[in-house]
């Protein structure tokens, strides 16, 4: 279900994923909410 608050942060993700996995903030994203982090899927 698409809302507000999804769309924004799918457009963050978009724009700035591959900068936030080189940076390893978004692994520390994914290790808080206990899910499995791929760095190959965030590689421009």
């Amino acid at each position: 279900m698409k809302t507000e608050k999804s769309e924004k942060l799918t457009e963050v993700c978009d724009k700035r994923g591959a900068d936030l996995s080189e940076s390893g903030e978004l692994k520390k994203i994914f290790e808080k909410w206990n899910v499995i982090f791929v760095p190959e899927a965030w590689t421009e």
